[in-house]
């Protein structure tokens, strides 16, 4: 009998051994690998999910890179190449001026600045009128047919406040635009 108990120990042991060296050799290396290949799958699930999101943003994007075309050639349209006859253009805006009234005009160029793509030719404007004719003196410069800045705006008040009938005084910075050549 002892024989026999010493036999069933050396096969549970030898059994044991085949199990541990099992586990050792062949079980941890796969579930190690299986957790690495799942870690992979739920990056590339991200990935996908990432790339599926910005596909659904395509559409928009198309529509803004359009948008920003469209604008970008009526920006090019109004900004002329090479420095403009712009004494043509102070010209329009006292003719806007005379247009809407103002009086006491003052329409006088000051000292360009200049940067490596678009030069600026800063443009003081005086007027008295009306605040009905200011703003439509203002809203008439911003439809001009090249683009143009209003820097600074100003309004004051006459001496002789008198409701509906005193004159305010308008001064403005004005920045007219154009590309350089190269």
């Amino acid at each position: 009998m002892q024989l026999l108990q010493r036999r069933q120990l050396m096969m549970c042991g030898a059994v044991s051994v085949v199990m541990a060296a099992f586990l050792l050799l062949r079980h941890i290396p796969l579930h190690r690998s299986k957790e690495a290949v799942g870690k992979v799958v739920v990056a590339q699930e991200l990935a996908m999910a990432e790339a599926q999101a910005r596909m659904e943003q395509m559409p928009h994007l198309r529509g803004q890179v359009e948008k920003l075309r469209s604008e970008m050639g009526d920006f090019q349209a109004k900004v002329p190449r090479g420095r403009p006859a712009y004494g043509a253009f102070l010209e329009q805006i006292t003719r806007l001026m005379d247009k809407y009234h103002l009086e006491e005009q003052l329409v006088q160029p000051r000292q360009e600045l200049q940067t490596e793509q678009a030069n600026c030719i800063p443009v003081s404007v005086q007027g008295k009128g009306s605040l009905k004719q200011i703003f439509n003196f203002f809203r008439s410069l911003q439809r001009l047919d090249r683009k143009i800045r209003i820097n600074r705006v100003e309004l004051t008040n006459s001496e002789e406040f008198n409701f509906g009938k005193s004159k305010l005084g308008v001064e403005a910075d004005v920045g007219i635009y154009y590309m350089v050549e190269n």
